[in-house]
């Protein structure tokens, strides 16, 4: 457990007495009280995560979340899921508008039924460029971390990677509101804002986990979408190419 202000490690945020009464414990670091997001509603925690404040950050991440020696919560693997199947959405509005595919508003449920052979044909490459294209953002920010580590010779308490990897999967929760135009008709620019949103929430959480400041951490983020950028590029353009897992796309109709 961490003071969600200075970021010390304590070993309890609270003391529990009889009757349920709970008292806050003091931080010996900052002398400031250790965790008061225990005792706020998810209402204040959730507006406080979209303000980028690092301290309801701290108390997610490391007082919330059981903790993880190795690996990752079964929750933030779903929560992962969740986002890729959000961000395949996205890059299919992207597709369609850009190649005027034809659309159809169903009067009856609302519901949006495409009937271009060619973006039924394009699902599983948008849902594979999405996985491929996460992995290798993490992969990037992990490789960037790694060598920040090495150059600033940072002995960094309670440091593990796999909570490097929760951090960015937790902190990239702004790719939920891509829902949203599920339901109403935004203007495109709004996934744009989205992606931009979840950047910076990256970097707070980068900020959190490796105890940087904000411009290290957003050189660290930069690395991993560079790498990202070329990595997933390549790679599957390599899939396309040697293997044909696109059914009936041709490898030249693929746009990056």
């Amino acid at each position: 457990m961490l003071c969600v202000h200075c970021g010390h490690p304590i070993t309890q945020t609270y003391r529990k007495f009889q009757g349920g009464q709970i008292r806050l414990n003091i931080c010996p670091h900052c002398h400031h009280r250790a965790d008061e997001y225990i005792e706020l509603d998810n209402v204040v925690k959730f507006l406080d995560l979209i303000l980028l404040k690092k301290e309801v950050y701290r108390h997610i991440l490391f007082n919330h979340f059981d903790y993880q020696d190795k690996f990752i919560q079964k929750i933030i693997i779903q929560l992962a899921i969740v986002m890729i199947l959000f961000i395949t959405y996205s890059k299919m509005v992207f597709d369609q508008r850009s190649e005027d595919c034809s659309i159809l508003y169903n009067e009856c449920d609302n519901a949006i039924k495409i009937f271009s052979r060619k973006v039924k044909d394009k699902l599983f490459y948008f849902i594979l460029e999405s996985a491929v294209e996460m992995i290798a953002y993490i992969t990037g920010i992990l490789f960037a971390i790694r060598i920040y580590l090495f150059l600033f010779f940072r002995n960094i308490i309670l440091f593990k990677y796999n909570y490097v990897v929760i951090a960015l999967i937790f902190s990239s929760f702004g790719q939920l509101f891509l829902i949203l135009p599920m339901i109403w008709n935004y203007n495109i620019n709004f996934f744009k804002i989205i992606d931009y949103f979840v950047i910076i929430s990256n970097i707070v959480a980068i900020c959190v986990v490796v105890e940087a400041n904000f411009l290290k951490s957003g050189l660290i983020v930069m690395f991993g979408l560079l790498f990202k950028y070329f990595s997933s590029k390549y790679s599957i353009n390599w899939l396309a190419n040697n293997f044909g897992i696109f059914g009936s796309i041709p490898t030249s109709e693929i746009n990056f």
